[in-house]
């Protein structure tokens, strides 16, 4: 589902807690945030999103792995990695997936679609 959210217009509370990562990178969670409140609110709370579709599911898994990755800290200090995820289906389960960074260097190599998986209304 493509994000139109102004981010110029977001709350200052959801960009004040990311104001020491770089102006690029909380653009980039702060509209994370804002598509993951409009698709599944309870996440902030860390409800179980296991009985959605599989497509929903996918987003919401690429969603939450990218906002990981981006807000991550390290010894004190903000340490985004701006890497891709992939999704990539649970062998075990039909209505299952993973989600998993890929080091940029390791793009090129990967098989299968880039980019974040896509929900349609």
């Amino acid at each position: 589902m493509p994000h139109s959210t102004n981010l110029a217009t977001t709350p200052p509370d959801l960009r004040a807690r990311w104001s020491m990562f770089a102006p690029r990178i909380v653009d980039m969670i702060v509209a994370y945030e804002v598509e993951l409140d409009e698709i599944h609110p309870g996440w902030r709370r860390r409800e179980r999103f296991d009985v959605v579709d599989l497509p929903l599911k996918r987003r919401l898994k690429w969603l939450l792995k990218r906002h990981a990755m981006l807000g991550r800290w390290e010894d004190g200090r903000p340490a985004p990695l701006d890497w891709e995820v992939r999704i990539v289906a649970d062998p075990r389960r039909s209505d299952g997936c993973f989600a998993f960074p890929v080091e940029p260097a390791v793009v090129p190599m990967l098989d299968g679609p880039d980019g974040p998986p896509k929900v349609t209304p």
